[in-house]
């Protein structure tokens, strides 16, 4: 039997462990960039099962439309920003392009988000679902969509842009990360609160006459 010294010694074995060494990291990169794949749609799965069980209220502010980008923005936008803040050293990850989609889905994000306040600005008798959703945002609940929009604005778009442009301030990512977190939990009141049932207890049909409930 040759001993195992001897193999190591040899010339040939680096003819073949190499191209073996090589075969071996691709099939590796390959099965990570394919359990990767899988837990993302893993992911977007769940996501869209968790806004379809709003959906199925049928109630107007809770719709897939609007409650599945929600979702699946909140994720994109915490996780990338928690990449961001935990990536060591920072050359190891594409910052340039996390923190692009990062201002990028927080910009989209807000402007879906904001949407619905256009709609306390109609002249109509018929007070809509989303016309009372529009009012409680921009009444009762005016400081929460104030932290919202300011949350997001900080830590999806102005740190992570200041982070870009000044790399040698040390704590910028975190920051960014901490108002994304806020800003998210902030955006999540205003989704179980703000909401408006399409039928009153005790009213006909949608409203009854379309008038907002008396107190």
């Amino acid at each position: 039997m040759v001993p195992w010294t001897t193999l190591q010694s040899h010339p040939i074995l680096p003819l073949f462990a190499f191209p073996s060494l090589k075969i071996t990291h691709r099939l590796a990169g390959r099965a990570h960039l394919s359990l990767g794949a899988l837990l993302v749609l893993g992911a977007g799965f769940v996501l869209s099962a968790q806004a379809m069980v709003y959906a199925a209220t049928r109630r107007e502010f809770w719709k897939a439309a609007t409650t599945i980008p929600r979702f699946v923005g909140t994720a994109v936008l915490v996780g990338s920003s928690l990449g961001l803040a935990a990536s060591r050293p920072p050359q190891m990850m594409p910052v340039t392009v996390i923190t692009l989609v990062l201002m990028g889905v927080t910009l989209v994000k807000l402007a879906l988000e904001i949407s619905v306040l256009k709609e306390g600005d109609s002249d109509d008798d018929r007070w809509t679902a989303l016309r009372r959703t529009a009012v409680l945002q921009r009444g009762m609940l005016r400081p929460i969509l104030c932290l919202r929009v300011v949350a997001g604005l900080l830590g999806g778009v102005l740190l992570p842009w200041a982070g870009l442009v000044f790399p040698e301030i040390g704590g910028l990512a975190w920051m960014a990360f901490g108002f994304c977190f806020a800003g998210e939990l902030a955006e999540r009141s205003l989704f179980f609160r703000s909401v408006a049932p399409d039928k009153m207890p005790g009213l006909p049909g949608r409203f009854g006459n379309g008038l907002p409930t008396p107190s």
